[in-house]
């Protein structure tokens, strides 16, 4: 009873229907059977607000169950679990997390239930970047998955652990769990949903973070070959167009690289704009103030989960009262995140490869005056891949890091400033001779060697190589760049921590 061969829209007009014939003619179980459908298919299609608005009339009237098993209904514990997708999706990861503990806990002695639960508080505990906490929750869940021994919890723990190394930006041992689930997932007669789909996801963004893009490429292909009818909807197709932007960046086709990012930030205020309108917020307000929040009477023995009941609809009254006064503030924020996301490399905080490159190009293409000069820079940090071999790779990054923040604060506001790829960075010093910008890039490398890596858990002193090229025509940025590597390898081939300079068009 999918409705397989409708659109979206007939989907949800005719579940709402049938949720409203089976109110009308108090049939309260087909009622909640087609609440829970109707809520994945508002879900899937990113209308988080209203499929949660949809739960909310059927909370008064949720069972309470004993054992997890299929049935043809909607409890409370589904509620749970429902709830803490659309928050998490919604940006409320804090709010999701204190659901997957709900759902955790709620029938305590069902295994499958823990695992499905851990897994959750372990992704909405990486959402926050609560790192501590999540290997935590996924020491649990590991040890929960040895005792009942079933090789698709297994799947699940090296998924989860891909996973964490992933948000803290460990591309190895991300690419090696995930390689292991795939492994084990082969070999397993009945995995899990969406483990496929899941493993090559982490493989293509381990790929991607390794600056590998024929294999991100190769693994994207098969992400997108393992997503089933259950696997479509905005999510999928924002990891989609997420993944072919990225590696469309790494092969610096920054063109496609663009139209992807451009359609993913459309694709989310799509999303926005649909979740929510003033009208619905009327009307939601009408409703919250007339309707008299309370529940059925139950026997003595669930007072307990009339409590959590209650509990639900009070976090449901302070979910819509905030709502109101917070959606349009977090819609603007969320955008601007989403556009700086587009633009600024996560890790040092500065411009990404693809949009220092887009402003270079912008700028080289512009110069039209005589006396118009700009210079042109690869700085590339020596020596550093020993950083992350005695220090560690947590410690390599707080180095890139340091190494950009440093850079950032001695250029002007018009100078463009960005990661080009590993420890590699690309400067335009705008309006400048060869002679001034030799002299900007000498005092940047007194002020480097200066600093104290102790504090950052590392020994030594941080040097390193640049070429540098005066450009007075409109140019390529591809020529140009390709210049400055051409000088780049000259002062690495010299004995580094120099810079080597030339003019554009004359190579030495």
């Amino acid at each position: 009873m999918w409705f397989s061969d409708l659109d979206r829209d007939e989907k949800i007009s005719q579940l709402q229907h049938i949720k409203q014939l089976a109110k009308t003619q108090q049939w309260p179980r087909i009622e909640r059977w087609a609440t829970s459908i109707l809520f994945q298919v508002l879900h899937t299609n990113g209308f988080h607000l209203s499929a949660i608005l949809e739960i909310q009339d059927i909370i008064d009237h949720a069972p309470h169950v004993q054992q997890m098993e299929t049935m043809y209904d909607y409890p409370l514990i589904g509620i749970y679990m429902d709830m803490a997708r659309a928050l998490y999706w919604l940006g409320d990861a804090a709010g999701a997390f204190e659901y997957c503990q709900k759902y955790t806990n709620y029938i305590a002695q069902d295994l499958q239930v823990r695992e499905e639960g851990l897994t959750c508080q372990i992704t909405t505990a990486l959402k926050q970047k609560k790192y501590a906490e999540a290997l935590s929750l996924l020491q649990e869940l590991a040890t929960l998955a040895n005792s009942t021994k079933r090789p698709q919890s297994r799947i699940t723990v090296l998924l989860q652990t891909a996973l964490v190394y992933r948000e803290q930006k460990n591309f190895e041992l991300a690419d090696q769990y995930a390689r292991q689930a795939l492994q084990l997932l082969e070999a397993t007669p009945a995995p899990l949903p969406g483990q496929y789909y899941t493993a090559y996801l982490s493989l293509t963004a381990a790929q991607v973070g390794l600056q590998n893009p024929q294999l991100a490429q190769m693994y994207f292909a098969k992400m997108q070959q393992a997503r089933n009818e259950t696997l479509q909807g905005l999510r999928f197709d924002m990891d989609a167009l997420l993944g072919q932007a990225r590696i469309a960046w790494l092969n610096q086709d920054f063109t496609t690289a663009q139209q992807h990012y451009e359609a993913l930030i459309e694709l989310y205020q799509t999303q926005r704009s649909q979740s929510f309108s003033s009208a619905h917020l009327a009307q939601i307000q009408q409703q919250l103030d007339t309707r008299q929040l309370a529940y059925l009477q139950v026997e003595a023995k669930l007072h307990q989960t009339q409590s959590e009941k209650m509990t639900l609809i009070a976090i449901f009254s302070t979910l819509f009262a905030m709502v109101v006064s917070i959606f349009l503030w977090r819609l603007v924020k969320q955008k601007k995140q989403l556009d700086n996301f587009a633009r600024i490399d996560s890790l040092t905080s500065v411009n990404n490869r693809w949009h220092a490159l887009e402003l270079i190009h912008k700028r080289l293409k512009a110069m039209n005056r005589e006396d118009d000069r700009v210079c042109v820079a690869l700085l590339d940090i020596d020596n550093f891949k020993q950083f992350n071999d005695s220090f560690g790779h947590q410690t390599g990054d707080a180095v890139l890091a340091l190494f950009a923040k440093l850079c950032k604060y001695q250029f002007r506001q018009d100078d463009v400033f960005g990661r080009y790829g590993g420890e590699e960075f690309v400067l335009l010093l705008n309006q400048s001779s060869l002679d001034l910008a030799q002299t900007k890039i000498d005092e940047l490398r007194t002020i480097i060697a200066g600093q104290d890596l102790r504090e950052h858990k590392a020994e030594g002193t941080l040097r390193f190589s640049c070429g540098l090229v005066e450009i007075t025509q409109k140019s390529e940025v591809s020529q140009v760049l390709a210049h400055c590597d051409h000088l780049l390898y000259l002062a690495k081939r010299q004995g580094r921590n120099q810079t080597v300079t030339g003019y554009f068009g004359q190579l030495i």
